[in-house]
């Protein structure tokens, strides 16, 4: 009998004197780049589909998982000027994930500016500023569970738009602009040309900063491997949602306690090691 059917056939034997069936972690937040404003720097990243570029700019910024997951949502914030009826304008969302180059974004290992994603546009009931014209909305984009090794990365995101603007009926003009901060000394962020794929720093004008532009991250993680109940420890309780998990073959970031990003006979060990007093 190989190595991986004794681990199972023990979990198997833990789960007929376990208790309760815990669920998994998943839907937290899993990076928060900062809270939307209602005052900063108004950067556009979305332009009108009848425009010569449907998109012009994303904006680009690091985060970093101390654990596997699995990405499922990005949102951000942004206003629309013109916008008086609060009507949903944003058609569509794209998203991409680029490796880190020694501080600075590198390859894109996910996503792409063809693929239109879905979204959802929920008014926060703000206005930028003392403008009654510019609602500000959180835009939700739907990631297709990419699942991404612990590290560090690169996200860079973009909204594609309503051609009209509905105060005026204009073909131009109509963009999502998000809202950024004074930039604190340790911001890195870019905005970034989509067609001529070049990066600009996300500047204040006077001292050439980056800038840390509000988004955040759903999905699936870990905080503690093995850890099904989120009581933050491995024990007797997590085997039965261990085991329904590993075999399900469907990547599970709490899984993989050993950490090298697979699910394998490997981490039935290190499951079981984990268990051991």
């Amino acid at each position: 009998m190989g190595i991986r059917k004794i681990y199972i056939g023990l979990l198997f034997a833990m789960v007929c004197v376990s208790f309760g069936m815990p669920t998994g972690a998943q839907g937290q937040v899993i990076w928060n780049n900062g809270p939307y404003l209602t005052n900063g720097f108004g950067l556009s990243i979305g332009w009108n589909q009848s425009a010569s570029t449907p998109f012009r700019f994303a904006l680009t910024d690091d985060f970093v998982l101390s654990s596997p997951a699995t990405l499922t949502k990005l949102s951000c914030y942004g206003y629309m000027t013109g916008n008086v009826n609060n009507e949903p304008q944003v058609i569509a969302g794209y998203v991409r994930i680029l490796d880190d180059n020694n501080g600075t974004p590198g390859s894109v290992i996910l996503g792409d500016w063809v693929t239109p994603l879905e979204v959802s546009e929920e008014f926060t009931g703000d206005t930028y500023s003392t403008f009654a014209d510019r609602p500000i909305y959180r835009v939700t984009i739907q990631l297709p569970n990419w699942q991404l090794c612990p590290g560090t990365y690169w996200v860079q995101y973009n909204v594609d738009n309503n051609d009209i603007r509905p105060s005026n009926g204009s073909l131009t003009g109509n963009y999502f602009s998000t809202l950024t901060p004074n930039p604190p000394p340790e911001a890195n962020g870019y905005h970034y040309a989509v067609f001529t794929d070049t990066y600009f720093i996300l500047d204040d004008p006077d001292t050439g900063q980056g800038n840390a532009p509000p988004f955040f991250l759903e999905g699936d993680a870990c905080v503690a491997p093995g850890d099904f109940d989120e009581d933050g420890f491995c024990t007797v309780a997590d085997v039965p949602a261990f085991v329904d998990a590993l075999l399900s073959g469907a990547f599970e970031p709490c899984v993989d306690v050993n950490g090298d990003c697979e699910m394998n006979g490997r981490d039935i060990q290190a499951f079981v090691q984990c268990l051991l007093p």
